[in-house]
């Protein structure tokens, strides 16, 4: 397997303990190994993927959570959705204000989870700006909101 990747490339990467590849050479900011492949910038992990198992088709997903690891047995083909549901974000259990986040307290809006605590808190901070900026266009603007909750039989 290894014997399908460039020396040059052999050259940037060492292979820790854990089994993970690490990439020495350039890094993006996001902390990916990166390479100069056909004339492109290119992610040192999907390079190293596409010599050792062909050609790529989706998202580069690192099993192992080390962004600079090449591995290729630590990399897996997954779909953009299914990246981000794995990545750090859906491991969190609690908004950044320390709300849990269960089935009653967030709201899915594509693909990313919303703490409803926190919307009614942020709603509760603009209704109040902006009542005292022009209480005349909030007072109208309420009036349609509440008109169009009684249309839809949302009390």
């Amino acid at each position: 397997m290894i014997s399908k990747i460039p020396q040059r490339m052999r050259d940037k990467f060492k292979k820790h303990r854990s089994g993970c590849w690490l990439w020495f050479g350039a890094r993006n900011a996001d902390g990916y190994g990166q390479t100069k492949w056909k004339g492109k910038q290119c992610g040192a992990h999907r390079v190293i993927k596409e010599l050792v198992s062909g050609p790529l088709d989706g998202m580069c997903d690192h099993l192992c959570r080390v962004r600079n690891c090449v591995n290729p047995e630590h990399i897996e083909l997954v779909t953009p959705k299914e990246n981000s549901q794995r990545g750090y974000f859906a491991m969190r259990t609690h908004c950044k204000n320390g709300h849990e986040f269960c089935e009653e307290n967030i709201i899915m809006r594509g693909g990313t989870r919303i703490c409803i605590e926190c919307r009614r808190n942020r709603d509760r901070y603009w209704k109040r700006v902006y009542r005292k900026r022009d209480p005349e266009k909030y007072r109208r603007y309420m009036s349609e909101y509440y008109k169009k909750r009684r249309a839809l039989g949302d009390r």
